[in-house]
């Protein structure tokens, strides 16, 4: 482990890893990610953490992607009374549509 010296203990650094915590940024977008990198790559040299932003954001592991997502109703005027808490049918979501289990040949 680490004391107030910012030395480590070698046998820390090579036992196995125990625990991996997976941190998944649900709405970050790919200046979330550049931000982390320039932050993690600007720290000083003597910061641990430094020089870690391309390993964690532009490895071989690391896959890019990017969603949108869209409203599922585009009414600007609400419904009043009961009607309005109703689901528009036109929204309701059908797995049907969304798989194809047609086999391929």
């Amino acid at each position: 482990m680490s004391d107030n010296t910012g030395t480590t203990d070698a046998a820390a650094m090579v036992s196995p890893v125990k625990n991996v915590i997976v941190m998944i940024a649900d709405g970050a977008g790919f200046n979330t990610i550049e931000a982390t990198r320039l932050y993690l790559e600007g720290l000083d040299a003597g910061d641990p953490r430094g020089g870690v932003g391309s390993i964690v954001t532009d490895g071989p592991g690391f896959v890019a992607s990017a969603q949108s997502t869209y409203p599922l109703d585009v009414r600007t005027t609400p419904i009043e009374g009961a009607a309005g808490l109703e689901q528009n049918p036109l929204t309701v979501y059908d797995p049907a549509q969304n798989y194809d289990a047609t086999p391929v040949a």
